[in-house]
């Protein structure tokens, strides 16, 4: 007999998570040095080296320079790690539209997220999952979530609130410059966060993320380009969702995936489309108008 998969606002909030602090914190950029491709600065150009410059090089790298709408796709696998050994879970298909806004001290960035449960290594929806570790099977209940606004500093970091969907939230994130070789340039976000469940008999909820951002070094340091589209690769560490019902079993879950950020919503990954304008045709046919609805109940 099959139990309903039904996530809700209080149980798994990795997704919501790792959306929410995407960017979150610090902005480190290092000091200039002698090996430094732009230590002497190249005149009429952004120094990632410094901090003024490498703060408006993260907010285009993460998601465009001026106030418009860009979107990023996402292609993951989710594993359950017992014991120093992984066991593929299910894959996810993930897209993401962020309508970004200049304001007097920083910026917002108002995101909507649609994800869907994929069979491992495939395009396949999956409508239930079989969990390998217990052998129950669970029906899958999905749904966008959002859309949600997050407040942006000017230096690029994020307003951190200390509740997040009415419980307890603690969050440390960096956003700094990994490395620049040739004409690629890498971010690296590291982010940690827990939510405290309700219950004096719940662990928190613990979600640890190191995501990583490349881009044309030539297209991110030119002052007049806002729109930078780039790569991105996500590992993630966190706690059981309740809703796994895990019981006793000692682990982790573990995601890795890769994608893109881009600024044409028409060309976004096939498959995910497909799936959007079959089960959720609004978003498909006006994302615009998406960002502008109440946010979704949060059930996947």
């Amino acid at each position: 007999m099959s139990s309903e998969f039904h996530v809700s606002r209080r149980n798994t909030l990795g997704i919501l998570i790792g959306s929410f602090l995407a960017g979150a914190g610090a902005v480190l950029a290092p000091a200039a040095h002698s090996a430094s491709p732009l230590a002497s600065g190249k005149k009429g150009s952004l120094d990632p080296y410094d901090a003024d410059d490498f703060a408006v090089i993260s907010r285009k790298l993460l998601y465009r320079g001026d106030d418009g709408l860009c979107f990023a796709w996402l292609k993951a696998t989710k594993y359950a790690l017992v014991k120093s050994s992984l066991t593929p879970l299910h894959s996810m298909e993930s897209g993401a539209l962020f309508r970004i806004q200049t304001t007097t001290d920083g910026y917002d960035v108002t995101t909507l997220e649609r994800t869907f449960y994929t069979a491992v290594g495939t395009d396949d929806l999956l409508d239930e999952w079989r969990n390998p570790l217990t052998g129950e099977t669970l029906m899958l209940k999905r749904g966008p979530v959002g859309p949600t606004t997050q407040k942006y500093r000017r230096d690029g970091s994020l307003v951190l609130p200390k509740a997040y969907l009415g419980l307890d939230f603690e969050a440390t994130s960096s956003t700094r410059l990994a490395n620049i070789h040739g004409d690629d340039i890498w971010l690296l976000v590291d982010s940690d966060a827990k939510v405290f469940r309700n219950g004096p008999d719940k662990p928190p909820f613990h979600v640890t993320e190191m995501r990583t951002t490349q881009a044309r070094l030539s297209d991110a340091i030119k002052p007049k380009n806002n729109l930078v589209e780039t790569s991105l690769s996500l590992h993630e560490v966190n706690s059981w969702p309740e809703t796994m019902r895990m019981g006793d079993i000692d682990g982790s879950v573990i995601i890795r995936g890769f994608g893109r950020k881009i600024f044409d919503f028409n060309k976004m990954p096939d498959s995910w489309l497909t799936k959007l304008r079959r089960i959720n045709p609004d978003i498909a046919a006006d994302p615009v108008a998406a960002l502008d609805k109440t946010a979704a109940k949060f059930e996947q």
